[in-house]
């Protein structure tokens, strides 16, 4: 063989060597891009059946006693699913998806005063449903009035 030859024979194997790359690296990307889609999912199912189940146990106990735990554990988990958006955790419609169940379930608790007497009630410190708090800062519903005083879903500045 030429040195020619061996020299062409050496930019064919380069090219075909730079297309494998690229190949490998868009499919690298695309299945990154999948598996995101993927767990993204995953995760609101999860979420998903422990919310309602703690609606369920919430809203079908006896008495206000009864319902103070299914409440934390609630909340517990609404915190956990503010907290995955807050840090842009989600992708694609679960996103979406996650982020108006999230306005509802606020809305529906924060409207409700014996909810929210309630949740008032189990405020430890200031970090306490602190992602849920940030959650509504940064989406709020019905931006606060000045003549309002703040509720436990307003507490972070």
């Amino acid at each position: 063989m030429t040195p020619d030859q061996i020299a062409e024979c050496s930019l064919y194997s380069a090219i075909a060597a730079v297309v494998a790359a690229v190949a490998a690296i868009y499919v690298a990307i695309y299945t990154a891009y999948k598996a995101n889609r993927n767990s993204s999912v995953a995760t609101m199912v999860t979420l998903n059946e422990a919310a309602r189940e703690g609606w369920h146990q919430f809203l079908f106990a006896s008495s206000d006693v009864d319902r103070s735990y299914p409440l934390a554990e609630l909340l517990n988990t609404l915190e956990i699913a503010c907290s995955i958006l807050n840090e842009g955790s989600f992708a694609g419609v679960s996103k979406e998806l996650l982020d108006q169940y999230l306005k509802e379930a606020i809305s529906a608790l924060k409207e409700d005063s014996e909810s929210s007497r309630m949740i008032e009630d189990m405020f430890s410190d200031e970090k306490t449903f602190e992602h849920i708090q940030t959650y509504y800062k940064e989406r709020p519903a019905n931006p606060m009035s000045v003549t309002k005083p703040r509720q436990w879903f307003q507490r972070r500045k």
